[in-house]
């Protein structure tokens, strides 16, 4: 799953929505996260509508899980 964009719907309704790439390649003020960063290892590995506990102790559902966006694609190149 690295190389996607994941929604995660917390428990106040709350939608977020993330870029899991690389080790390498994380951004956290655009929400790029490395898939070894502590939400990164949170989310990965984990199928859509998987009830996960992230950094903070917050409660999610993963909403959804995407292909990256063009514009992200093209910046990794």
């Amino acid at each position: 799953m690295i190389g996607c964009t994941v929604a995660l719907r917390f428990e106040d309704g709350v939608q977020e929505i993330y870029q899991l790439l690389g080790a390498w390649d994380g951004d956290p003020e655009r929400n790029w996260l490395s898939y070894k960063t502590r939400l990164g290892e949170a989310v990965y590995g984990h199928k859509v509508g998987s009830r996960l506990t992230v950094p903070g102790n917050r409660v999610c559902v993963l909403e959804s899980v995407r292909p990256l966006p063009s514009d992200v694609l093209d910046e990794l190149d």
